[in-house]
């Protein structure tokens, strides 16, 4: 269970600064013993000067398959003691935005099509959330109580939109407004603060060691991992009413998506779904030991298994996996993946972090 307790010991680095870089040009180091972190280098895109196809086996398209997307690398080697690997995962028309969610994080993006990786932010702690509305993205850094909003070319630096006395995770945008959930300081909460910043505003009290938040139109969905009175449910919060409503689920989730119909999540051993308000339940996968992100693009479902059943808890056993909907047709997408987290589709492509290595891939749909 992700609680508190696991962050409490690095209190003190609450208040520590946020050094922001205006596009410094990264490179992802093909071998060696290089952080990742160093300028130069050869580029990190799969097939480019000093790339190379991805060692991981990548399944060809499936239903929502396109010939328009390259599989590849985009970068590889983004990992080490402090900075922690590559994590949450974000996409727009032109860029793949990611963290890496050590003591010692960042935000990058690179380019969908290949090319340099650029940081947007450093020296944040323990980054695992995400979120993009805009020109704008948002991240919560949970050891300093922070969400920032970071300009998406890096321009200009970035703001603290708030900083609250707990840690805060799973960030969502809806219209002009950021949300985030927060574990700890005595009472767990969903906030609220205008995207351009203000007071922020304390919406739900008491969770229960609440982590994920997924959005979809006016509605957010919050997983609540359970405290020990409270088992794993799922809630659904209206932004414009106000109202809450929740459901139980068996298991804690690591992800959540949802579409106009569905809540989708993932938990340790299952990835299933459901109606709003938790009716229909639907198993998609139960067969794995460690489900992690998820998408849902349409008929299309994405999620990532960081190990196998009956694996041992090491690298290079990891897979990505896509099932639709209406034929229920499931396949792997790509394997022997060295832990792969977070995962995010477009129209040609489904992407996603390898945490171990630090590496950001893709793959046609």
């Amino acid at each position: 269970m992700r609680t508190a307790q696991n962050v409490a010991s690095c209190n003190a680095a609450r208040g520590m600064g946020l050094r922001f870089w205006l596009l410094v040009s990264l490179s992802a180091a093909a071998c060696g013993g290089r952080s990742g972190l160093d300028a130069g280098g050869p580029g990190p895109f799969a097939g480019g000067a000093g790339g190379a196809r991805p060692t991981t086996a990548v399944a060809s398209a499936g239903s929502g398959g396109s010939v328009s997307c390259e599989p590849g690398v985009l970068a590889k080697g983004l990992v080490n003691k402090q900075s922690g690997g590559a994590y949450a995962l974000a996409v727009d028309e032109t860029h793949v935005y990611f963290s890496l969610a050590g003591d010692d994080g960042a935000v990058l993006r690179v380019p969908k099509t290949g090319g340099a990786v650029e940081k947007l932010a450093s020296h944040l702690q323990r980054p695992r959330h995400l979120s993009l509305a805009g020109d704008d993205v948002f991240v919560t850094e949970p050891m300093t109580g922070t969400v920032w909003r970071l300009p998406k070319n890096g321009a200009g630096g970035g703001a603290a939109l708030a900083t609250v006395p707990s840690f805060p995770e799973g960030v969502a945008v809806v219209g002009a407004r950021v949300f985030w959930v927060t574990q700890g300081g005595g009472d767990p909460k969903l906030l609220a603060v205008a995207s351009n910043g203000g007071a922020p505003a304390p919406l739900l009290h008491a969770l229960h060691t609440p982590w994920a938040l997924a959005s979809q139109g006016d509605t957010l969905f919050v997983g609540n991992d359970g405290d020990g009175k409270v088992g794993p449910h799922i809630g659904r919060y209206d932004a414009q009413s106000a109202s809450y409503a929740t459901f139980p689920v068996a298991f804690e989730q690591n992800d959540l998506a949802a579409d106009a119909t569905w809540i989708y999540w993932t938990t340790n051993g299952e990835v299933a779904r459901a109606h709003h308000d938790g009716s229909a339940l639907d198993t998609l996968a139960a067969d794995g030991a460690f489900f992690d992100g998820i998408a849902v693009a349409g008929d299309d479902v994405y999620w990532t298994e960081r190990l196998m059943k009956g694996s041992p808890a090491s690298g290079g056993v990891g897979r990505v996996w896509h099932v639709n909907l209406t034929t229920h047709a499931r396949r792997v997408v790509a394997e022997h993946l060295a832990g792969p987290r977070r995962v995010a589709v477009d129209a040609h492509c489904v992407y996603w972090t390898t945490e171990d290595d630090g590496s950001v891939m893709k793959a046609a749909r």
